[in-house]
């Protein structure tokens, strides 16, 4: 998986001995992963993560990272592999998520497009990964998240701010949830595409 451009091929051109296409080396992506255990059903917990309303209250940002103010459905229907979300965060920008895997009470996986300058200078897409495991009165949940950089230069600047400001913000962001997925129930989440 990841971004298309992230790797390629080339041919080293006035030497009769390069006659195979040799590949650049795949460029590392940046990986940062936080958890968390959720007292609540595996079911309750992970359909509560996919609320559209709830998100930007629990997603601040933290630094570099701002904060998530809404979340809009596409397309309506149920959400499952192919649905694409638009990601409006607190400096202005938006990012389109699209859903890569649905495999509810279990898993969840999408890819996230369109940064805008300057962070789209350094980030060609990146991809989440949303790991639920059932434990002893609650669930434990993985959220991996996976950077791809669009040149070697700038892994080093990506990574430091990955790691310094979006997991503190992803850390934060599955606490808040943790502590709504404990509260009495407001209301189911709700599937229409206006938030």
């Amino acid at each position: 998986s990841g971004c298309a451009s992230s790797t390629c091929g080339r041919r080293r051109s006035g030497s009769a001995r390069s006659t195979k296409a040799r590949p650049w080396p795949r460029m590392r992506s940046v990986e940062i992963e936080c958890r968390r255990f959720i007292a609540a059903e595996p079911s309750q917990a992970f359909a509560l993560s996919l609320d559209p309303e709830a998100f930007p209250a629990w997603f601040r940002g933290k630094g570099l990272v701002p904060a998530v103010v809404r979340v809009t459905r596409l397309e309506d229907g149920p959400l499952r592999a192919g649905s694409r979300r638009r990601v409006e965060s607190s400096d202005g920008n938006s990012v389109e998520e699209t859903v890569l895997e649905l495999d509810p009470p279990r898993r969840h996986r999408y890819r996230i497009a369109g940064f805008a300058p300057p962070f789209g200078w350094l980030v060609a897409c990146a991809e989440a990964d949303w790991h639920w495991t059932p434990r002893a009165e609650g669930v434990v949940v993985c959220w991996r998240y996976r950077y791809h950089p669009r040149g070697w230069l700038v892994r080093p600047i990506i990574g430091f701010i990955a790691r310094r400001d979006f997991a503190a913000a992803m850390q934060a962001c599955l606490d808040a949830l943790a502590a709504s997925a404990v509260e009495p129930r407001r209301t189911a989440p709700q599937s229409s595409r206006k938030v």
